[in-house]
């Protein structure tokens, strides 16, 4: 049996009985009166007050410089008497370090896959099952509402790096396990962040899945690239294409291109690839009807 085969065996045989939402990371002001503080479960340093109605405020108070939020007392207090417990998110992103046995972790680019990390140091790659296509950060479902958010940025492990899902040029410095916040956001000097090595690299390929554009470029300074790569055809195309709603979409939105991406219930959180308007048609990004060249308002490209 090849060890691909028999981590995916693992995998499925282990894991697939375990059903994990994805938000289960919220405040509750349960049992609490009007006016109590609760903790932020995603940063220490924060916290809530909880309303008439029972329900957390629309905000976050931030404790004083050298405090954070204590579970215990529901008080800020100095740091080195603060007791916090940040909530760990069903879904990660990154192979954790030292392991000894395998572990799943979700794949950004794709709610259909999971990746698994062995002690090897080896991360495969492996998509879901037909009958259980969409990966919960735990395992694979039929309910796609449970697909990972690719647009969290979480710190496994302190003294590590993690991406900017939204700027490929960018990275997280983790100085403790949690969520980062913008204080800890940095820029690569050169090349694009790599979450697999968890290293800056001119041989990564940019790949944002939460950025305007949804894309997955090349780095123009790398020869080689361990990831997967496209290319985008124009400063306002994008290709390939994240559904993240159902419905018909241009592939370049200040062009008429032939090209078009349509997302279906099934494709939310997956990429896809774009389809071609018939008889050299092409599309109108404003109408998104294939019209004749000769129709389209904008510049021309097949």
């Amino acid at each position: 049996m090849s060890v691909l085969v028999f981590y995916l065996a693992l995998s499925l045989g282990v894991w697939t009985g375990v059903e994990a939402l994805q938000n289960g990371c919220v405040p509750t002001c349960a049992n609490k009166t009007e006016g109590s503080l609760i903790a932020d479960p995603t940063n220490c340093r924060k916290y809530y007050i909880c309303l008439k109605d029972n329900d957390p405020s629309d905000f976050t108070m931030e404790c004083s410089d050298g405090q954070l939020f204590d579970n215990v007392t529901f008080q800020c207090q100095p740091h080195d008497n603060a007791t916090c417990g940040v909530c760990e998110p069903s879904c990660q992103f990154t192979c954790p370090k030292n392991i000894t046995t395998p572990v799943l972790i979700a794949d950004r680019k794709s709610c259909k896959n999971f990746i698994i990390c062995t002690p090897a140091g080896d991360q495969l790659s492996t998509p879901c099952p037909e009958n259980k296509p969409y990966f919960n950060g735990t395992s694979c479902t039929t309910n796609n509402a449970q697909c990972c958010d690719p647009c969290v940025s979480y710190c496994p492990e302190a003294y590590t790096e993690v991406p900017d899902p939204t700027n490929c040029t960018n990275f997280y410095f983790c100085n403790a396990k949690g969520y980062p916040d913008e204080t800890n956001l940095f820029t690569c000097t050169e090349g694009y962040f790599d979450e697999v090595t968890g290293v800056c690299s001119t041989d990564a390929a940019c790949i944002e899945p939460c950025g305007g554009d949804n894309r997955t470029t090349s780095n123009p300074l790398s020869t080689t690239s361990s990831l997967p790569t496209t290319t985008n055809e124009g400063p306002h195309c994008i290709d390939p294409f994240l559904c993240t709603k159902e419905g018909y979409f241009p592939k370049c939105d200040n062009r008429c291109d032939r090209h078009y991406y349509i997302c279906s219930q099934n494709d939310i959180h997956s990429y896809v690839e774009s389809v071609l308007c018939s008889n050299f048609r092409v599309i109108n990004p404003d109408t998104m009807k294939c019209v004749p060249i000769e129709d389209c308002p904008y510049p021309i490209h097949i």
